[in-house]
């Protein structure tokens, strides 16, 4: 199913549809009671802070994918990192484009906080993400220990920022 959608700010209000994309794709901690770490008052706070941002795609069918971001620049000396920390889509909306722009709207959230680059992780096993990340053109490093299923995803925001610049004819 493809419709239309457009990427928002999230709201409050909007925690249920959310809690519901992350416990679909299987991106809620297992390990914990999630009330006591992911609930509407958390969520709620988490909407007010300078170093986290939570978008939403929205279609008439009402809120199909989000996406948040943080920001740090703790243990990275001086340079301000965006980091990809979830993004989820609904099941029935995938392959529409939404992750390219979640990755477009995370690229341009980056750049005006300051950050010199974008990272995330990518599931060694999920190939269309690798492609999707790559194309974007982000560089995959395994980075993480051998019995881990992650790659490191990193985007030069400066790099992108140039490639997107328009070129003078000569």
């Amino acid at each position: 199913m493809t419709s239309a959608f457009k990427i928002r700010k999230a709201k409050s209000m909007d925690f249920d549809a959310v809690y519901g994309l992350l416990k679909s794709n299987n991106l809620l901690p297992r390990t914990l009671d999630i009330d006591d770490v992911f609930d509407r008052d958390a969520f709620s706070e988490m909407l007010q802070r300078k170093d986290k941002s939570v978008f939403v795609a929205e279609s008439d069918a009402g809120i199909i994918g989000t996406m948040f971001l943080s920001f740090e620049n703790m243990y990275r000396g001086a340079q301000h990192w965006c980091h990809i920390d979830r993004i989820a889509v609904d099941e029935n909306h995938r392959r529409n484009g939404m992750g390219w722009t979640f990755l477009e709207k995370a690229a341009d959230t980056g750049v005006k906080a300051g950050a010199g680059f974008l990272e995330g992780e990518v599931n060694i096993r999920n190939i269309p993400a690798q492609q999707m990340d790559t194309g974007f053109g982000f560089e995959l490093i395994r980075k993480h220990p051998p019995n881990h299923f992650l790659y490191t995803a990193r985007l030069d925001l400066g790099k992108w920022l140039e490639e997107r610049r328009p070129k003078a004819n000569s």
